[in-house]
């Protein structure tokens, strides 16, 4: 939030607060070095090599790498079969499903019309928005060149989808953490994909996600992004990357930036509500827990409180009875954004969404500024 709204010092400030609580944060150390870049460069430059040097996290993608190793190679099941079974698992309940689209434009209409035109005007879907980024040759080759040996924090869980209820503790249940080399990342998405068949699917199955790497850790990727010319270059503080799969679902927030989302491979269906629709989308006083996993072990029985959130949906807004377990969303205002390679999502800060990324070629990837 400090950054967003320029507080780089605030940022900063916090950021190092955070680190002393938790010494090991990636994103701690990530996030400080964005705050610093401009002011303190050598200082962001030694905190982007705090983050590289995370022996547990080495030791955590070192166990990856051995349990891929031991694993049989994917056999996926004909195409037109897990397409159908995506485009099922892609469907939000009857009643979101009808909502009205987000409005649309290009991205040189929307550079024409000015940034307050664009941030004064609630969400809109850019069409040709990154023509110009070399991001869009990020295949599985360039990747294995560029960062296939970067150890990175991935997310795992038992379904694609997170955070999930957890009625037992009255909380939400948010993935494991876990490390993986860039490059067995990709062939683990392979192999854990549902298009597999069953009988080759290795133990443990979960889903696994890589979600807000902060380019700054990978400047051989950010060298292929470019500054949004409809924003002006103050408003941006972020620049990270996500990566899924075939299928994942984000669950419904807010948060307190304003968001340009770029999609480069992949699609992502997107259900929005304005700011004042906080009161009937059961917001409050969310317990925050976190599944425990290793492998080759993989999930514990055992999951840890780690905090309270407040901008977390206590709700499924995946399940397609919806509107029996919540009928208070009935009175809601919602809205569907879908883009695809090439477009973006403007969302304004503090517009409530959820996030089906889909991409049946197992390659899921986004930017967001």
């Amino acid at each position: 939030a400090f950054k967003a709204a320029g507080s780089m010092e605030l940022a900063a400030s916090a950021f190092r607060t955070a680190l002393a609580l938790e010494p090991t944060s990636l994103n701690g150390y990530t996030g400080l070095a964005g705050a610093l870049k401009q002011t303190d460069p050598v200082g962001a430059a030694a905190a982007l090599a705090a983050a590289a040097s995370d022996d547990a996290l080495i030791a955590k993608a070192n166990a990856t790498r051995e349990w891929l190793q031991t694993s049989k190679s994917p056999m996926p099941i004909e195409a037109s079969e897990a397409a159908s079974e995506l485009e099922s698992l892609s469907r939000y309940a009857d009643l979101l499903e009808r909502a009205p689209r987000c409005r649309s434009t290009t991205m040189q209409e929307a550079i024409a019309s000015g940034a307050e035109a664009l941030t004064q005007g609630g969400p809109v879907r850019l069409t040709n928005a990154s023509a110009d980024w070399r991001a869009h040759s990020w295949d599985d080759d360039v990747i294995m060149a560029e960062v296939g040996a970067e150890a990175l924090e991935m997310l795992a869980m038992p379904q694609p989808e997170h955070p999930t209820l957890d009625p037992l503790h009255g909380a939400l249940l948010e993935p494991a953490r876990f490390g993986v080399y860039f490059g067995d990342y990709l062939r683990l998405l392979d192999l854990l994909s549902p298009q597999q068949r069953e009988d080759n699917i290795p133990s443990p199955t979960f889903s696994a996600y890589i979600a807000q790497l902060n380019l700054l850790r990978l400047p051989n990727l950010l060298k292929h992004v470019c500054l949004p010319r409809a924003l002006p270059s103050t408003a941006l503080s972020i620049a990270n990357l996500w990566v899924g799969g075939s299928l994942m679902r984000n669950g419904l927030h807010f948060d307190l930036y304003d968001n340009l989302l770029f999609q480069i491979r992949g699609g992502k269906r997107a259900v929005l509500f304005p700011p004042n629709d906080q009161e009937h989308l059961d917001y409050g006083a969310a317990p925050i827990r976190r599944h425990s996993f290793s492998l080759p072990a993989g999930f514990s029985n055992k999951t840890v409180y780690e905090k309270i959130r407040h901008n977390v949906a206590r709700l499924n807004i995946f399940s397609q009875d919806l509107l029996a377990s919540n009928p208070e969303v009935s009175k809601a205002s919602p809205m569907i954004c879908e883009i695809d390679p090439g477009d973006a999502l403007f969302l304004p800060k503090g517009w409530h969404h959820a996030v089906i990324s889909v991409a049946p070629s197992r390659r899921n990837l986004a930017v967001n500024l």
